[in-house]
């Protein structure tokens, strides 16, 4: 049985390629597994009373039907980022563990904006190069449904939009997927928790249920609407190593500092990029560069 003493330890700790998370020993799984589902359903049921509750108010005909309209999407989309903004604040700032204040204290180290920078050139960097990819490989390459919305939901009411993406997001996504699944499935083994949480983390960015609808509100044996249906879902598949890599990036960056206020910094200035581009493309349509959110 081999013994340790505390400076062979500690060397040890220097030598391993990611960082002791405090958050990840002192956070317990039961609010970790908090975390992921108040994130991830908490966002959907939220989303979903707002909807029934705010849409008798903020409807309109089109084409015959009843639906939302741009800014009630908008309004909804935000309400239900700054609901979640509150709950996730209540269980950081009430636990025992003093969570709310040990990630406050993470974004006074200048390492965090370090780490932050590093992640976010990362992202910048694999966006040029796969969408510059995709785009020589399938020309229609574009937007998926979840970056479309946003321009579409941007033009109607920016400030909705950038508030909950550029401010909101970073920090409640960071909390459910970085701290929720990283930490929960990479426990022990961190790269692991790393692939898996930006799978899931790709996967929730994917919209491949709306082509199908399109197709079904088409007139039957339309040719147009099933090319239609298959450019769409080949762009949504396309979108998934962008969305993933970046999933990547950030559970790198986050296991590797071992502050989560890192990634959360990161994933700020992506989304704020990605929000100046939107501004852009706004008056420069061929912009041909597409970032995730």
């Amino acid at each position: 049985m081999e013994v340790y003493n505390n400076e062979e330890k500690e060397n040890f700790r220097k030598k391993q390629f990611f960082a002791e998370s405090e958050l990840n020993n002192t956070i317990p799984t039961w609010e970790k597994v908090v975390f992921i589902l108040f994130g991830y359903l908490g966002f959907q049921f939220l989303g979903a009373i707002l909807l029934v509750t705010l849409s008798k108010t903020y409807v309109e005909m089109v084409d015959g039907k009843v639906v939302v309209t741009p800014f009630g999407t908008s309004l909804i989309n935000f309400l239900s980022y700054v609901f979640l903004l509150v709950g996730f604040l209540l269980i950081i700032c009430l636990d025992k563990n003093k969570t709310g204040k040990k990630i406050l204290k993470q974004f006074k180290g200048g390492d965090v904006y370090i780490y932050g920078a590093i992640g976010f050139a990362m992202i910048f960097g694999i966006n040029i190069v796969l969408n510059s990819l995709f785009k020589a490989i399938y020309p229609p390459f574009g937007n998926n449904a979840n970056q479309s919305n946003i321009i579409k939901l941007f033009q109607v009411s920016p400030a909705l939009i950038i508030i909950p993406t550029v401010f909101i997001a970073p920090f409640t996504e960071e909390l459910t997927y970085r701290i929720g699944l990283v930490d929960t499935i990479g426990k022990k083994n961190r790269l692991l928790g790393v692939i898996i949480s930006a799978i899931i983390f790709g996967s929730i960015h994917a919209d491949f249920i709306t082509p199908f609808v399109t197709l079904v509100n088409s007139p039957r044996g339309s040719e147009e609407a099933v090319r239609l249906l298959l450019q769409q879902l080949t762009i949504e598949l396309l979108n998934q190593p962008i969305y993933i890599s970046s999933g990547v990036i950030l559970g790198l960056i986050y296991a590797k500092s071992g502050k989560i206020a890192s990634s959360m910094f990161t994933h700020h200035l992506n989304n704020a990029f990605s929000i100046i581009l939107i501004a852009i493309s706004i008056y420069m349509t061929d912009l041909s560069i597409t970032f995730t959110f």
